[in-house]
């Protein structure tokens, strides 16, 4: 009787042990999942930074997903998201009520908690290298993100798109997922195919592209799905009634914050 009750409290010992271990400040993040109980809504919230890509100062919005302060030290995948030209960092988050869309998904346990950063439309980064060099480290050495590419996404919608799919087929190491929104496309003009020549088999990019169907961009778009068919990239194309405005894209907003999840 004496060795089995020893037995069981060496491993009771080893339990909390292990335990306590998973949460100690040396170990990597947790990935969060929805927490029970918790029902306040996420926190939006602007900041400012300066980058050197640009040589000046530029503002952002994130959006942190509910009970986030309490749930440390979980982490969290990184949606980002570029507004069109002449979009602010609140365009997305308050003019399109991402943040909305995010709380009820989150609380309905449709998708994941996630952080999301809305960024500006950068009309002379276009490539968006200070959002590469500038932006993104700043998120990952402030926020409890997930900082890998499956958990890093980018979408954008119209100009914004066109930053976003440059972004995402240059640096495929650092996004799993990319979303164009009435997205302008330009593949006529860019080397496209060298970029997805250069990518890693592993490091294809889930793409996809919503479009209303009197959206004058939807047949310039063809010239980039003619590309990702040759090079056997697989695509999700939505064409539904509307045309090139903010009613549209926000009232899809559930079903690409939806899309993106499926991958996290």
């Amino acid at each position: 009787m004496q060795s089995k009750v020893t037995t069981w409290a060496i491993l009771l010992s080893l339990f909390l042990l292990a335990g306590c271990a998973s949460t100690s400040p040396g170990s990597p993040p947790t990935t969060a999942t929805p927490a029970p109980g918790c029902t306040e809504d996420g926190l939006v919230r602007q900041e400012r930074i300066e980058s050197p890509t640009l040589g000046r100062p530029f503002t952002f919005t994130t959006y942190l997903p509910p009970c986030y302060e309490q749930r440390a030290p979980a982490a969290y995948p990184v949606l980002y998201l570029i507004p069109g030209g002449g979009g602010t960092p609140s365009t997305w988050t308050v003019d399109m009520h991402a943040a909305e869309a995010a709380d009820w998904l989150i609380h309905s346990g449709q998708v994941p908690p996630f952080i999301l950063v809305t960024m500006p439309n950068i009309s002379d980064d276009q490539h968006g290298a200070a959002l590469i060099d500038d932006l993104i480290p700043y998120v990952d050495a402030h926020l409890r993100t997930l900082p890998d590419r499956r958990h890093r996404a980018v979408g954008g919608a119209s100009l914004g798109g066109l930053i976003a799919y440059r972004m995402a087929f240059q640096h495929p190491d650092l996004f799993a997922s990319v979303g164009l929104f009435g997205g302008v496309v330009r593949p006529e003009e860019e080397a496209i195919d060298g970029w997805i020549a250069a990518m890693p088999a592993g490091q294809r990019p889930r793409v996809l592209m919503d479009y209303g169907d009197q959206d004058l961009l939807l047949t310039k778009s063809q010239l980039l799905r003619d590309i990702l068919d040759r090079w056997g990239i697989e695509y999700t194309l939505n064409v539904e009634p509307g045309d090139h405005d903010l009613l549209l894209w926000s009232g899809h907003l559930e079903m690409y914050l939806t899309w993106y999840a499926e991958d996290w």
